[in-house]
């Protein structure tokens, strides 16, 4: 069963779509094509020697390129680095202490319940 409006309404809509296919093309050859030239930029200069984190390495090197960011001296700091690849960081004892590879000082070792942190340690204060 089809409803002669709804025909007729999809059919103006068609029909007007394809009328501005034709008639109103898009001429890549009439839009002049903007020449793109690399314009070496300089690396701000609180860069130059800083350590800094790896999400900030990365933004350097993306907007300024490798060879300029090692010509600046630019390194990423380790502690930043080693930080990053432990996953494993969740509360254990209650919410009271945090899973670690290592204790801080101010911190002790918390043995019981070993299954919550997996291969780090539970860590609570002193």
């Amino acid at each position: 069963m089809t409803f002669p409006r709804r025909v007729r309404c999809y059919s103006m809509i068609y029909m007007s779509l394809m009328l501005m296919a034709i008639l109103c093309p898009v001429c890549p050859a009439s839009v002049p094509e903007r020449v793109r030239t690399r314009q070496k930029r300089a690396l701000p200069a609180i860069y130059l020697g800083a350590v800094v984190s790896q999400q900030v390495f990365n933004y350097l090197v993306a907007a300024y390129g490798a060879a300029v960011v090692a010509a600046a001296g630019v390194k990423i700091a380790n502690r930043i680095r080693a930080a990053s690849r432990n996953r494993d960081n969740h509360s254990c004892r209650g919410n009271s202490g945090w899973c670690r590879p290592k204790c801080a000082r101010y911190e002790r070792e918390y043995t019981a319940n070993l299954g919550v942190c997996g291969r780090n340690k539970c860590c609570i204060p002193k």
